[in-house]
């Protein structure tokens, strides 16, 4: 890899039998590609570097990945619970995601593209907790939570 490239590299860490609400930690492999998308090597996804500025409901979330147009791919979307749960890394606090890989992270609750119980009539999806690394169910019309977009290789 040329130098142009953060690279980090770890084991990748998994975890059978983990449920949502479970708070899991899993060290990452990332590569910051130069063009507003970072590739997790561990699982193969891409992730939007930065992220939605503004706090949005799931239906703007899921809306804004859709029509993200970034890095050659025009298939972004809200990333499952499992998903993003894969960005945690035990060495950071609060956020608990790397921030010289995405550094306009922050606390707070992040949409995932997951309803509850995987109904996609529901009026509550899951969001994960980036202080510390835990999941709830909310209201999908809470107009506060943050969108970050995956997609895959």
């Amino acid at each position: 890899m040329g130098s142009q490239f953060k690279l980090l590299l770890f084991g990748a860490l998994l975890l059978p039998g983990v449920f949502f609400g479970d708070s899991v930690t899993a060290k990452v492999g990332l590569v910051d590609l130069n063009n507003g998308a970072v590739l997790d090597i561990t699982t193969g996804l891409v992730w939007q570097k930065s992220r939605n500025p503004l706090s949005v409901d799931w239906n703007s979330a899921v809306e804004y990945c859709n029509n993200l147009d970034l890095a050659g791919h025009a298939n972004w979307r809200l990333p499952s619970v499992k998903e993003i749960e894969t960005l945690y890394d035990d060495r950071q606090i609060s956020p608990i995601i790397d921030v010289g890989f995405f550094p306009d992270a922050v606390t707070g609750r992040y949409w995932t593209g997951t309803s509850k119980f995987l109904q996609p009539g529901s009026v509550e999806a899951w969001v994960v907790i980036m202080n510390y690394g835990s999941t709830e169910l909310k209201e999908k019309s809470i107009a506060n939570y943050i969108a970050k977009c995956v997609t895959d290789n």
